[in-house]
């Protein structure tokens, strides 16, 4: 009974508690749907919130998307709305070289009208609220280099008078290389010392170097305008015209080596700059003739004379053998500059007489043209940095002491120079001193320097502070702030007056003499007709009788003295 009774209590108590676990598991589970049921509402909540969250992000991001949108598109705006006040400049600049044309104003240079209304339109963009337009309006040196000097500096190839200018391309050369490194060092060396005196602001070493170089490069646009103009002496345009293109060349591969010198100097580096500045200048002017041959052999072998009919293709033809041989020396980290130049000079000599009649005439009419808008585009801006860059007009002594180291440094050019090119020539061919006086004067500094200026301005060339008086102003800020100011004083106080010293030395050409047919061909300074013939020795028998006919349809007669031109006709 015991037995039976322990086993009915037993079964009683398992039985109990299987209800009681059965009642917990039940409870435990509606607890745990209830909660699965509150945790999948919070989740259903927060995956609510994030979608709500992302729309948010969209829509914030729709709308900083259409600011931006709408920026770019003001920005548009005002690049061209600049393009547009840049070409109503230079068509006021050439409204005003009209009327100062046609009233005879000589005192006043075109280039100077350029230059006033460049600061005109500057201070109005500055003084009425327009900064950021007057800040889009900056000298893009990229595009200088790269769209405006290449055309400048292939026209004055391409329509130089050359039987002038090889007439006299010893003296040329003697001015451009002899001339523009005494330059170089003369001003370098005056501003340096001038600024350790405690006489003007304290530039370095290297920084009146490179100053020295780049202001060395003379401009005189308006002076051979005025020579053109006036029918200046051949011999005297040519040496000023030929001196000018050379040592823009020049300055322009000295900035590019002295500027290497800026981690340190040593005699071992000088010696390799020396070498460096050889090679560049002669690799440069190989390739640049080079092209001009491979473009007078085309040219020829299509028999291009005989065809008027594809006048506007002969014009892309020829267009496009200047920029192959600038981008090539470029691309060879050569001088661009210097192999253009050479490769204009070779196309007029060979590539030239192989273009029809209305091809010849009018690829120098529109790299005129094309030069022209270039050089109007440079001095308008150069007026218009006056607001558009930050200037250190503070320094005016600097620009004064400066101004004077030019003087001086020309004159170191000039007339030693002239005294070596004396030394080797004929007395009626000697460089008389009253056209020494006039090259010493048509030393104009112009656009080249300007650009070099602001090309190391924006290189940060010199960031360093040498004076702590100022301690916001750079070297690079006062190389670019006297660059310009002598540059506008030259331009103002040469351009002008250089007329008048025609007159006054009676350095014209008289009525009737076979150079003044250099000036009849074409009017304006394309002029490149005939004049005093160079007679055919040395180099010059050597292209006419076996390189000329083989590039030209050129035939030699074997006459030592007649003109290329002349022989042709």
């Amino acid at each position: 009974e015991g037995a039976v009774e322990g086993g009915e209590k037993s079964h009683e108590g398992a039985v109990e508690g299987g209800e009681k676990s059965h009642e917990g598991a039940v409870e435990g589970g509606e607890k745990s749907h209830e909660g699965a049921v509150e945790g999948g509402k919070k989740h259903h909540g927060g995956a609510g919130a994030e979608e709500k969250g992302e729309e948010e992000e969209a829509e914030a991001c729709s709308e900083e998307a259409k600011e931006e949108e709408e920026a770019e598109e003001i920005a548009e705006a005002k690049v061209r709305l600049v393009i547009v006040i840049g070409f109503v400049c230079m068509l006021g600049m050439f409204f005003s070289g009209f009327l100062l044309e046609h009233f005879e104003i000589m005192w006043m240079p075109e280039a100077g009208a350029g230059i006033i209304i460049g600061v005109a339109v500057s201070a109005i963009l500055v003084l009425t609220g327009s900064p950021s337009l007057a800040s889009m309006a900056q000298f893009d040196v990229e595009f200088f280099f790269v769209y405006l000097l290449p055309p400048i500096i292939f026209e004055a190839g391409y329509n130089m008078k050359r039987q002038a200018f090889f007439r006299n391309i010893g003296a040329i050369c003697c001015y451009a290389f002899l001339g523009t490194t005494v330059s170089t060092f003369l001003v370098g060396g005056l501003v340096y010392g001038a600024g350790q005196m405690g006489i003007c602001h304290p530039m370095g070493g290297l920084a009146c170097l490179v100053f020295g170089a780049l202001i060395s490069a003379t401009d005189p646009v308006t002076v051979l305008a005025v020579f053109q103009k006036l029918k200046a002496d051949v011999d005297l345009y040519s040496l000023v015209f030929g001196e000018s293109v050379m040592n823009d060349a020049v300055a322009i591969v000295l900035y590019r080596t002295l500027v290497q010198f800026k981690c340190g100097i040593s005699g071992n580096g000088v010696a390799m700059a020396f070498v460096n500045f050889a090679i560049i200048f002669v690799a440069s002017t190989i390739i640049g003739l080079i092209v001009a041959v491979i473009s007078a052999i085309l040219t020829k072998v299509c028999n291009m004379r005989e065809h008027d009919d594809f006048l506007f293709l002969e014009l892309c033809i020829i267009m496009s053998f200047p920029y192959i041989a600038f981008m090539a020396a470029e691309g060879l980290r050569l001088s661009g500059i210097v192999s253009i130049l050479f490769c204009g000079i070779g196309m007029a000599h060979y590539t030239y007489n192989n273009l029809s009649e209305d091809a010849a005439a009018t690829s120098r009419k529109l790299f005129k043209v094309i030069a022209q808008l270039s050089e109007s585009f440079v001095f308008i801006y150069l007026g218009m940095a006056a607001f558009t860059f930050p200037q250190a007009f503070s320094q005016i002594m600097l620009v004064v002491v400066s101004l004077l180291a030019c003087l001086i440094a020309r004159t170191a050019n000039i007339i030693p120079c002239s005294l070596i090119v004396n030394a080797g020539r004929k007395m009626e061919r000697r460089i008389g001193y009253s056209q020494q006086f006039v090259m010493w004067f048509s030393g104009l500094r112009g656009a080249v320097a300007f650009v070099i200026a602001v090309t190391s301005w924006a290189h940060k060339d010199f960031p360093q502070v040498t004076d702590p008086n100022y301690p916001e102003t750079t070297d690079s800020d006062c190389i670019l702030t006297t660059t310009l100011c002598i540059a506008v004083i030259t331009v103002f106080s040469m351009g002008g007056p250089i007329g008048y010293l025609l007159n006054y030395f009676g350095l014209r050409e008289t009525s009737g003499t076979e150079e003044e047919a250099a000036y009849e061909d074409v009017p304006g300074l394309m002029g490149r007709g005939r004049s005093a013939p160079v007679p055919a020795v040395g180099a010059v028998y050597y292209d006419r009788k076996y390189i000329k006919p083989l590039l030209t349809p050129y035939q030699w007669t074997g006459d030592a003295t007649s003109s290329h031109h002349e022989e042709e006709l």
